[in-house]
């Protein structure tokens, strides 16, 4: 099925999109109404760039300060494997048990990335 569509995606797609070449979007679809073509201005963005190319150091620095505010909390994340029994809740005990056997019957895997351990 994935290899289906990756080949429907690659090969079909552009070559419909080319035989219907202008009348692609010529079909209308009766619950969105008519689409506008024309861009319109943004009037937030516009003043952002504005800034941005005027003071580029200021904003800048400003950038890299709320990055720097925000970047703390990062380091004490946990990542673990979806089977970690220590992350199911108390409530699940037949789940718990299921994924302990299966821990111990089936043979372990390849390090999964993020787990800190070496494959």
């Amino acid at each position: 099925m994935v290899g289906l569509a990756l080949l429907s995606s690659v090969a079909v797609l552009p070559a419909q999109l080319a035989a219907l070449g202008d009348r692609v979007e010529g079909a209308r679809t009766p619950w969105l109404g008519r689409r506008r073509t024309a861009p319109g201005r943004s009037r937030l963005r516009g003043r952002a760039a504005r800034t941005a190319v005027r003071r580029p150091v200021p904003t800048g620095a400003t950038s890299a300060v709320a990055l720097l505010v925000m970047a703390p909390p990062a380091p004490g994340i946990r990542l673990q494997g979806a089977a970690a029994t220590t992350s199911l809740p108390p409530g699940a005990a037949t789940v718990v048990d299921a994924a302990t056997r299966m821990e111990q019957e089936l043979p372990p895997a390849a390090a999964e990335p993020g787990d800190g351990a070496a494959a």
